[in-house]
């Protein structure tokens, strides 16, 4: 319904009462973005995948040993005398094991402190793997010249294979940047600060609305 205007009114009397004529639009409220989900404390996503790249590094090494040993006929005792060490199938585990936990520790520490973590993480391994090839080339075997060269060649493999597997499976699930803040998980209640700058934001944009609402009625 348009209201016919009085004789004597001034142009800003009849925009105003044209606006408590008109029908109350209601202000729409600012969109929110949905916050996105994050893993409850003690759970993180690539929990499973660090866990099976550690179970394949130690079913590599023993795929190695296997084809060494027993099959090669390779005699994988390092040392000699009262100091000499069998390589075993028990041994090779322990040790993929042991090297993937320290692996996962650190991606979980450089996760939360460096900038680049995945980057600082993998020039880590590579530095660790590097040096840990010194214990296979300088090791004393009991064997021949020419089986001593074959175990050590068998001893680097090993090593190689546990260092690469660990260094693509768990280097992949490593951030490449570091997240500022803190995010919300569902459910958790906010803190007054936080409902405070919320309401605000809110206000904030519907007195914007209302603004460009009122800029339209007079222009027209």
């Amino acid at each position: 319904m348009i209201s016919t205007p009085e004789p004597g009114q001034t142009p800003e009397q009849r925009q105003a009462s044209e606006q408590r004529q008109a029908p109350e639009r209601q202000t729409p409220e600012p969109q929110q973005t949905p916050e996105p989900q994050v893993p409850a404390r003690g759970q993180t996503p690539h929990r499973g995948r660090r866990a099976g790249t550690i179970a394949a590094a130690a079913v590599g090494g023993l795929l190695v040993w296997l084809i060494a040993d027993p099959l090669a006929d390779l005699d994988l005792t390092i040392g000699s005398g009262a100091s000499s060490r069998q390589i075993g199938p028990g041994s090779v585990i322990t040790v993929a094991l042991l090297a993937g936990l320290a692996a996962t520790g650190l991606a979980a520490l450089l996760a939360r402190t460096a900038t680049h973590p995945r980057r600082t993480w993998q020039i880590i391994a590579l530095a660790v793997l590097v040096l840990s090839l010194a214990g296979p080339l300088g090791a004393e075997t009991a064997n021949t010249q020419s089986a001593e060269a074959a175990v050590r060649g068998a001893l680097i493999a090993m090593h190689l294979v546990v260092g690469a597997t660990l260094i693509l499976g768990i280097g992949g699930t490593i951030p490449q940047a570091r997240t500022q803040g803190r995010q919300r998980t569902p459910g958790q209640k906010q803190t007054p600060s936080q409902k405070q700058a919320q309401g605000q934001k809110q206000t904030s944009g519907r007195k914007q609305t209302q603004g460009r609402t009122l800029e339209r009625r007079q222009s027209r």
